[in-house]
């Protein structure tokens, strides 16, 4: 048996989603590569919302985003249950809500709510909420009818069919509390009811009903639970109609001479035939699911198939008094109060059926006797309700009783309501019933958004959410830490109930727009939809993911979106496809770009330290033909989010410099040549007015130009030392493939192979020292200059420390070059002399003499020397114990030694030449 899979990714996601404090600070280097740049939008807090659309593919867009577009096969994503973590699969319903939400993102979400009839008779276009509700109706519907569609087996499927159930009901319970609290005008203080005594029962209800909230609300949830109860089951009803009522018993009873009035088993204590008794049970059963449906209407019919039309009548008193004065029509009882203490006494009677009693206890309220029928959570929330309702209605008649009549029809008092409830009270009620047989995870999160709703709660709901989802992901590392699967205990992260609850948080909010909600905690709705961003991530769907993240304010745009540009490794058309649907849905793609640079960056070398001074700094120039490590081009492949747009110059360079700094200063030189090859060879154009700048001293004025300029600068100085340290690596490498000799030494040598190779040194030498010498006699104080005069101080401590370490490396390199080559280029000391002469002037640019540049790091000779890794040192014949108490004066005296050493060769050398000539 497999092993379920272990929910990782899940946690991942959660970790990366769950909410930063608002005190915390990253202590890693640089939190942020473009965080103080005065030139960048990414820099400034944004709270404008941004523009959502609605998007197709259009013949306009890259051939990559068609294929984005073109994705529908269904995907599926782990994700926890009560009993550890399962496979979900991911349908086309999760496409097609997100669609019908752009296409009436424009539009109110919610009317006046209509029953069905009304909305096929206006023949008008649903509001978002009944399309939402629809779209849910038919899912079931599908699943309820085409059994083809098992996904894994029976419990699955009725498991899928129950979840699309109470959605379909939670959405028509939203579509008419959304419509009553938020569209229907109460007035603020209740006005005073009719004067006239002879007012009609339905008028004060009315008149109480259009004058307080909570009544009609109460009404609309009864209403609610009515219309989404279940059709009638199978044990509903009699088979067939009965041409006699009781016909078995009134046979046997002809016979014994006994009473056959509806009252006689009661009142005669004798039983019914089992026949009359079993039909009896079942129109019981049949005349309580009407009354739970609350289609009374079809009592009659059922009552007259049966042969009962007596019950009928006794269940129709509770029709409400009403005088149509236009009509001159009058309806309804005008003594409901006595029917009602007649339904109440039937109610109480515990020999009849209970199916009986529960259908005349639900006339009066009595709710004590309409439980023991009750099975589902919403049978126990109908029952309290139907109880709410009608006590609500009769302290209302009771405040205006009518006259008295002339002849009091009984003495006989009604039993008053001893019970009263508040919706509050009502769910606290039904949770404590279901507490002892707790209801599965799924059922108690579908309830606990509908208690929400009706308790007009929902602020607390989703305070409610985002407390859950944290504390489920604290318990679920934790019990990964012992290596076992951890089990969900929440359902509000089920991909189902969290696609619900975004779509109700995007109404929400659309509301709140529209003046017609206050809510506080924003921040709270925006979790839901980011962690249902995240699913769609995981899900593989990168459509859906734009279309949520675009609900979003910019800051958690920033959060979400670059979560699924991370976890792209496409080639770069493809991630840019990414950038393009982000665009379409009005996202500020540049910052979009920039935070998955940063977030990348600092999850790899901004965790690492820098050397605190060059003396910590290995470098070894060979390296640098070496393959860089698999990681590090990973790092390099993020730069490429900023390849997207030609006019993102500035930032690129800014990542370009990042990288290239921290690993020259980490001695990864492999890394620093991939960067070079890959970014740095051939690098974003630059505009008109920073390649016009050709000192950084010559901006003064220019803020956004002298960082711009700045930056550039770095990037060129930069990329000379990397080139240069490519070319000291090759001029090695060339220098050990010189063509050998056989016994009689050079006289053997193949003349044009040695021709060849001397020609590629002096060739190879050439480039070497152009660029070390151009690094050498760099503008790097320029550049450190500049960024102190815009306050970034830690840039200028991390070149001061490049510099220190790279440029004493660099004198000892040319050196090395020069010497090595002295016989093969001709002007090796020319060039040396220039160099010590260069790099000694007291005017030099670079801030001092050689002596003071060397003072700088005391290390670089003796290592070298130690190590024997130039045969310079070798030359010059130290010993390994002098070189540890050498200071740099002793250095640089060494050199003007070896320059003298080189003159003499030379001279000497040139009068050989010239003896021979005049011999000659």
């Amino acid at each position: 048996m497999q092993a379920p899979a272990t929910p990782q990714q899940f946690l991942r996601k959660l970790s990366r989603l769950a909410p930063t404090s608002a005190g915390s600070s990253s202590s890693s280097r640089n939190a942020s590569i473009f965080a103080e740049s005065p030139s960048n939008p990414a820099h400034q807090s944004t709270s404008s919302e941004t523009s959502q659309m609605h998007v197709e593919p259009t013949q306009t867009e890259s051939p990559a985003l068609r294929v984005l577009f073109s994705e529908s096969a269904p995907h599926q994503v782990e994700a926890l249950s009560e009993n550890g973590p399962q496979i979900v699969i991911m349908t086309d319903e999760y496409d097609i809500f997100a669609s019908e939400m752009d296409r009436r993102k424009n539009q109110l979400p919610i009317r006046e709510y209509r029953d069905e009839s009304s909305m096929e008779d206006e023949n008008m276009d649903l509001s978002l909420v009944e399309v939402y509700e629809q779209l849910a109706a038919d899912r079931f519907n599908v699943l309820s009818t085409d059994f083809q569609l098992k996904p894994l087996d029976q419990f699955a499927l009725d498991a899928e069919k129950q979840n699309w159930e109470l959605e379909r009901n939670t959405w028509n319970l939203v579509a008419r509390l959304f419509s009553l609290r938020l569209l229907t005008n109460f007035p603020s203080e209740p006005p005073l009811p009719p004067s006239n005594p002879y007012t009609s029962d339905l008028a004060l209800l009315n008149h109480h009903l259009n004058s307080s909230l909570q009544h009609s609300s109460d009404i609309a949830v009864l209403q609610w639970l009515q219309h989404t109860a279940p059709g009638p089951s199978l044990r509903e009803g009699p088979d067939e109609g009965r041409s006699r009522w009781w016909g078995s018993t009134v046979d046997k009873r002809r016979m014994g001479g006994a009473s056959l009035d509806p009252d006689a088993p009661l009142r005669e204590g004798l039983a019914l035939h089992s026949a009359d008794a079993t039909l009896d049970t079942k129109m019981n059963v049949a005349l309580f699911g009407m009354v739970r449906r609350g289609v009374l209407d079809q009592v009659d019919d059922m009552c007259s198939a049966q042969s009962a039309s007596w019950r009928a009548g006794s269940l129709a008193g509770g029709l409400i008094y009403s005088e149509e004065h236009e009509e001159m029509e009058v309806s309804g009882n005008r003594n409901r109060d006595l029917w009602k203490a007649m339904c109440w006494e039937v109610a109480q009677e515990s020999t009849y059926d209970r199916y009986e009693r529960a259908v005349y206890a639900s006339m009066c309220g009595d709710v004590q006797n309409i439980l023991p029928v009750c099975e589902t959570w919403e049978d126990h929330l109908w029952a309290y309700y139907t109880s709410l309702t009608e006590m609500t209605a009769t302290q209302v008649l009771r405040q205006h009783p009518l006259p008295p009549l002339p002849h009091p029809t009984s003495d006989f008092q009604t039993p008053v309501l001893l019970d009263p409830l508040t919706p509050t009270d009502i769910f606290d009620r039904v949770k404590r019933h279901f507490a002892e047989n707790p209801l599965p995870l799924s059922l108690r999160g579908w309830y606990r958004i509908q208690e929400c709703i009706i308790l007009n709660r929902l602020p607390e709901l989703f305070s409610e959410i985002a407390r859950e989802v944290s504390e489920e992901e604290e318990q679920a590392r934790r019990i990964l830490q012992t290596g076992q699967h951890p089990r969900a205990t929440t359902a509000y992260l089920h991909p189902h109930m969290l696609r619900f609850l975004s779509h109700l948080a995007l109404i929400v909010r659309q509301c709140v727009d529209a003046g017609l909600m206050q809510w506080d905690q924003l921040d709270d709705l925006e979790n839901v939809i980011l962690i249902y961003a995240g699913v769609m991530i995981k899900a593989n769907k990168p459509v859906l993911v734009a279309s949520y993240a675009s609900q979003l304010s910019a800051p958690l745009q920033r959060r979400i979106y670059p979560t699924l540009l991370e976890s792209i490794s496409k080639p770069a058309p493809i991630r840019h496809a990414y950038l393009e649907l982000a665009a379409k849905y009005g996202m500020d793609v540049k910052n979009l770009a920039q935070t998955v640079v940063v977030n990348g960056l600092q999850d790899t070398v901004g965790q690492r330290a820098l050397p605190a001074s060059a003396d910590e700094i290995d470098i070894r120039a060979d390296d640098i033909l070496r393959q860089a490590k698999d990681a590090d081009k990973s790092v390099v492949r993020l730069l490429e989010w900023l390849d997207w747009k030609a006019g993102w110059w500035a930032e690129k360079i800014e990542a370009i410099n990042y990288l290239m700094r921290y690993w020259l200063l980490q001695g990864n030189l492999p890394a620093t040549r991939h960067l070079l090859d890959t970014h740095v060879a051939k690098p974003p154009p630059l505009p008109t007015e920073v390649r016009r700048v050709d000192s950084l001293d010559s901006v003064t004025n220019d803020h956004k130009l002298l960082w711009e300029t700045t930056q550039a600068f770095e990037m060129a100085e930069e990329k000379i030392l990397v080139e240069g340290l490519v070319n000291l690596a090759e001029w090695r490498k060339k220098m050990t493939m010189r063509p050998k000799g056989g016994v009689r030494g050079m006289e053997l040598l193949e003349e044009n192979d040695l021709i060849r190779w001397k020609a590629e040194v002096v060739q190879s030498t050439a480039s070497v020292i152009e660029k070390l010498r151009s690094f050498v006699l760099t503008r790097f104080t320029e550049v450190e200059d500049a960024w102190r005069k815009l306050g970034q101080l830690g840039l200028v401590n991390e070149i001061g420390i490049l510099r220190d370490a790279y440029l004493p490396e660099s004198i000892l390199w040319l050196l090395e070059v020069l010497y090595e080559v002295r016989e093969l280029y001709p002007t090796a000391l020319e060039e040396a002399n220039k160099l010590i002469e260069e790099v000694n002037s007291s005017n030099n640019e670079q801030g001092g003499s050689l002596a003071e540049v060397l003072k700088r790091n005391r290390t670089v000779a003796s290592r070298v020397s130690k190590t024997h890794q130039r045969p310079l040192f070798g030359e010059l014949g130290w010993s390994e114990a002098s070189n540890a108490e050498m200071t740099y004066w002793n250095i640089y005296e060494n050199w003007v030694r070896l320059f003298g050493t080189l003159r003499a060769e030379r001279s000497k050398r040139k009068g050989k030449a010239q003896g021979k000539g005049s011999t000659g």
